[in-house]
């Protein structure tokens, strides 16, 4: 954040940019959250995101404050972030990681993203994926395959 300091307009504060940061954050659509809840019941499920410290704090602070739960880490087995596990996608390594640590078959293993070059990465490891593409929600491809 520092670094973004120094290239802010003079008189910019460190609140100031984390609050401009925070704002590219979305809210988490109810019935996202039921999916991933219901998702739980009958699969294993981990999260892979590319964020970072601030954005990770706001996150769960929105989650708190609009829906009451604590942290989105809640929907998964085991969530890794980029910022907590040195490795961002698409880098082989950290979709290794996730499958060497909990011991999934990539064959046996979906992942969902909206970047291609993420999907492509996860595929040369083997792993199926869906590339989810606007105006798609992951409720698009769960509704499909009822």
């Amino acid at each position: 954040m520092h670094e973004l300091l120094q290239e802010a307009p003079e008189g910019v504060t460190v609140p100031q940019l984390v609050d401009a940061w925070n704002a590219m954050l979305l809210d988490f659509p109810v019935a996202r959250l039921q999916l991933l809840q219901q998702l739980q019941n009958y699969y294993d499920t981990f999260l892979l995101s590319n964020t970072n410290a601030i954005h990770h704090t706001a996150f769960n602070a929105r989650l708190m404050q609009t829906r009451g739960l604590p942290s989105v880490d809640m929907f998964f087995n085991k969530a890794y972030y980029s910022h907590k596990i040195g490795l961002r996608k698409p880098e082989k390594e950290a979709y290794q990681l996730i499958l060497d640590e909990n011991r999934l078959d990539p064959a046996a293993t979906l992942f969902i993203d909206d970047t291609l070059p993420n999907i492509v990465a996860a595929q040369e490891l083997g792993i199926r994926t869906i590339h989810l593409q606007a105006p798609q929600t992951i409720l698009d491809i769960f509704r499909a395959a009822k």
